[in-house]
């Protein structure tokens, strides 16, 4: 292997709190405390990697191991203070929290190896030093003081959770260039490359700190720094006879705090635009076969340009704002109609608009954004997303027997389409290469995101129970489960990063677009046996 890692955590939580309670109000007070060392050692083979041709050596990879980053959790730090005030019938939640993280990197040594000597970096702290005061807040009130139809609304904001990641991306040790590659001849033919045999370094910064990013002050110091979101409720609950209620509720969050990394070295003007006409195909919007604008290249002489980033909020580099908004509709149904019947259930429906355009700093791109060297929407919203669900239960009464069923329809999968291009499709329109070689390509969508969806999945699982009284309050029940009894084979995700939707079908397109990654699982039954005492 060529690089072997080995880490160390050690993470201390303290909480405390205290409540009084003198009548009409109910306060509590309290404290979360986090804090600890996060160290990584990390080696490799020699400090070496050789490579041959044709079982000729060729090159050596050097590396700057071994060494140990050390960085630390000073403190991810809240200090909260809430009450529950009862005024006739109104009752209000008050309650406000201050959050602090702090992180350092430790004052660092590294011992030095094979082809480099000992090094040594002072401390970074702060890194970052973020305050915060988060609000929460919510009512309800009795509408006509029956109980029977409350009035509910709330009113909070949150902060991002993190632990010691921006201080690992400062860290003197990782933001080193700890390998390169120099050429070797072996002259005396015994395998073991010696420094007299080899060639100079590929990167002459070799074992030195190489920033490519930094980090605005304005961003990682200060109240009101830290990525967040604020979030509002209004809800009504109303009874609609005896055991019997709706609740229709609807949310806003809206999130706040974005940043972008600014490459100095790069400006609008070092990008050039082109189209490309997309392929003919019935299953891309239109048939396929129009033409794409609004992609920009990057010019030759800075393609591969070493990065110069400037980290930033978006609001602040002149582009524009940065938004991520979710409005959702809730409307739910509990029914106890008889001890032995109960029906639940309801609909929810939701959409998220982003507008991520200003955070393309360098490319002028409006519809598309430039990502690396993927192109993508950079204004979408994923449309109106809508699922139904219900489940209840029935037990037979004379023969302890319960039914019961989950019946849920959701929405389908997001359908995308990845188009790799080639030079020759966007040689025409840019009249030059693509910058990067021969072999360059590029990333176009032909679907914009939240537009097209798998059909949506309808999904029926079943209990059967048998209840059997035995002497004093000994109980045996046998069960079997049906799950997906229509036997559906839509296609479901199977992992998600934060903010996208769950893998479901081949993306990139292509002869295998489309294809599902995974399925629901076909229908099978699960049969069980219980013993209470």
């Amino acid at each position: 292997p060529a690089n072997f890692s080995r880490n160390y955590t050690s993470l201390r939580s303290y909480r405390a709190s205290l409540s009084y309670v003198p009548g009409a109000h109910a306060f509590k007070f309290g404290m979360t405390l986090q804090e600890g060392p996060a160290d990584t050692d990390v080696w490799t083979s020699y400090d070496t990697a050789l490579t041959v041709r044709n079982g000729v050596p060729f090159q050596v990879t050097v590396r700057t191991t071994p060494y140990t980053q050390r960085e630390r959790l000073v403190a991810d730090m809240g200090l909260y203070a809430q009450d529950t005030w009862t005024i006739k019938r109104l009752t209000a939640n008050l309650g406000v929290r201050w959050d602090y993280l702090n992180n350092k990197v430790e004052a660092q040594t590294a011992p030095g190896g094979t082809w480099i000597g000992p090094r040594s970096y002072d401390a970074l702290s702060n890194v970052p030093n973020w305050k915060d005061l988060n609000p929460r807040l919510g009512v309800s009130y009795d509408l006509f003081g029956n109980g029977k139809t409350a009035l509910k609304g709330t009113f909070s904001r949150y902060v991002q959770t993190s632990t010691v990641a921006t201080a690992r991306a400062l860290n003197p040790l990782a933001t080193s260039v700890n390998s390169t590659t120099r050429s070797w001849v072996d002259a005396n033919n015994d395998g073991v490359p010696q420094v007299s045999e080899l060639g100079p370094l590929a990167n002459s910064s070799f074992g030195k700190v190489n920033v490519a990013t930094r980090y605005d002050p304005g961003v990682i110091l200060g109240y009101g720094k830290r990525r967040f979101n604020t979030e509002f409720s209004g809800s009504v609950t109303q009874e609609l006879m005896s055991r019997v209620s709706v609740d229709v509720a609807y949310y806003r969050r809206d999130q706040g705090n974005f940043t972008a990394a600014d490459n100095l070295d790069v400006a609008p003007a070092d990008f050039e635009p082109y189209c490309v006409t997309s392929p003919v195909d019935a299953r891309l919007p239109g048939g396929g076969g129009q033409r794409i604008c609004g992609l920009f290249d990057i010019v030759p002489a800075k393609y591969g340009v070493a990065s110069n980033n400037v980290v930033n909020f978006v609001d602040t580099l002149g582009r524009g704002k940065q938004t991520e908004v979710f409005q959702g509709v809730d409307v739910a149904f509990n029914a106890r109609v008889r001890p032995d019947l109960f029906v639940t259930g309801g609909f929810a429906t939701g959409n998220t608009f982003f507008d991520q355009c200003a955070s393309y700093v360098d490319n002028p791109a409006s519809e598309f954004g430039l990502s690396g060297s993927t192109f993508a929407y950079c204004k979408y919203d994923t449309s109106w997303l809508t699922q139904f669900k219900v489940n209840g239960s029935y037990t037979i009464p004379w023969q302890e027997i319960q039914l019961g069923a989950v019946l849920q329809n959701l929405p389908g999968q997001l359908v995308l389409a990845q188009w790799n291009i080639t030079q020759a499709d966007a040689t025409a329109s840019l009249v030059r290469p693509l910058s990067g070689g021969a072999n360059t390509s590029r990333v176009v969508p032909l679907v914009k995101p939240g537009t097209q969806y798998t059909p949506r999945r309808t999904q029926l699982d079943i209990r059967l129970a048998k209840n059997f009284k035995l002497s004093g309050a000994k109980r045996f029940q046998v069960m079997a489960d049906i799950f997906n009894v229509t036997n559906s084979n839509a296609a479901v995700g199977a992992t998600s990063n934060a903010g996208e939707p769950p893998a479901a079908l081949i993306t990139t397109y292509g002869s295998a677009w489309l294809k599902p990654l995974n399925v629901l699982q076909a229908r099978y039954m699960k049969v069980g046996a219980q013993f209470n005492f």
